[in-house]
């Protein structure tokens, strides 16, 4: 699961992951206004969650302390403050990826 403000961060490594072999990504974001938010459901189908920020983490250990004891989080350390399907973001963020599963 990779998780954001809103989906429109979060959507980015969704797109380009989505014909990848071997991993499944979903997308959700931890703000009210998220098209899709992060949920109970959505944290126990992954083994790992990517957020973009150390805030959406202790968001996320906040509001879903009991069901992210078991996975892991990993921070991008990326400001959470580009538009949907940013070039540059779209780059910084094939680059962790390719870093997380080699």
């Amino acid at each position: 699961m990779f998780a954001a403000e809103t989906n429109g961060a979060a959507v980015p490594l969704k797109t380009c992951l989505k014909t990848h072999p071997l991993h499944q990504v979903r997308s959700a974001g931890t703000a009210s206004s998220a098209c899709v938010k992060v949920s109970e459901k959505g944290i126990q189908w992954v083994d790992m969650i990517l957020v973009m920020e150390k805030r959406h983490k202790e968001i996320l250990q906040v509001k879903f302390c009991n069901w992210i004891l078991n996975k892991e989080i990993i921070v991008l350390s990326i400001p959470d403050e580009y538009n949907y399907m940013d070039p540059e973001l779209v780059t910084i963020l094939e680059q962790h990826w390719k870093s997380i599963v080699e």
